[in-house]
């Protein structure tokens, strides 16, 4: 396999990996962890946008299932929740994922405004 200037990846360090909060998460909640980190792009730390919906498709799980991941996520201090997100229901209405941060990474939200 050859290396790409366009290869994309995940980077978990050590640090993270073997921190206590990830060592004793659960397999949904890794999964999610993985998934959040896939959406930052080396910029948005604190501007990460996902859902219970998108993370429940991601983890091939229910939305309960999902919106416990995050809470166990947030209780391990691996993500924090920056701005609450809002479900209106369906139609016009606008609808808003809640935006995360993760707790290993700098907080980018005032750099984006630099």
């Amino acid at each position: 396999m050859t290396k790409r200037s366009d290869d994309r990846f995940v980077k978990l360090p050590y640090e993270v990996l073997d921190s206590p909060g990830f060592i004793s998460a659960s397999a949904g909640a890794k999964a999610l962890f993985v998934f959040l980190i896939r959406r930052f792009n080396g910029r948005n730390n604190g501007q990460i946008s996902c859902s219970v919906r998108e993370a429940a498709a991601w983890c091939a799980c229910g939305k309960t299932a999902a919106a416990k991941y995050f809470d166990e996520l947030i209780a391990l201090d691996l993500i924090v929740s920056v701005v609450k997100g809002r479900f209106t229901g369906r139609g016009f209405r606008r609808n808003a994922a809640t935006i995360w941060m993760l707790r290993h990474l700098p907080d980018q939200r005032n750099a984006a405004h630099a």
